[in-house]
């Protein structure tokens, strides 16, 4: 997946809106902008993020082979499978997180993929819980 940019305007309000989403094409991308309320103008894909001179500098003391081309995102979890006692994620592992609407990077460690698709998950039921409730004391306030 990849990150675009969409440049457009509200259907409601006209207000000019400039956002980022994350998907699998600019079709997808477009598609989720309409979605929110966007009338499209232009979708471009925003450039992966190489990794820094600091995180590469970090990476080779820790004695961390660095990939060619390795972006920011890759090379932190390089690092941080490096400096903690977790274990390369699968694909498996990968695939089950991206059910999650989550995009690990190749190199995440199953410790940091797990916490993070609990957390990703937690949002979400916490979300649906602030709905319910909301729900209901509109309901109590309407019966009234």
């Amino acid at each position: 997946m990849q990150y675009f940019r969409v440049k457009g305007k509200t259907a409601e309000s006209g207000k000019a809106r400039n956002r980022q989403y994350l998907a699998k094409s600019a079709s997808q991308a477009q598609s989720q902008a309409e979605k929110d309320g966007i009338i499209v103008n232009s979708v471009e894909e925003i450039a992966v993020q190489p990794a820094t001179e600091r995180q590469l500098a970090y990476a080779a003391d820790l004695g961390i082979v660095i990939p060619d081309g390795i972006s920011k995102d890759e090379i932190s979890d390089l690092i941080s499978l490096s400096t903690s006692d977790d274990k390369p994620s699968t694909e498996r592992h990968r695939a089950f997180a991206e059910g999650f609407g989550l995009e690990p990077t190749q190199y995440i460690g199953k410790k940091l993929l797990a916490a993070t698709a609990s957390g990703s998950a937690l949002l979400v039921t916490y979300c649906g819980q602030v709905m319910a409730s909301v729900g209901r004391r509109t309901s109590d306030i309407l019966a009234n």
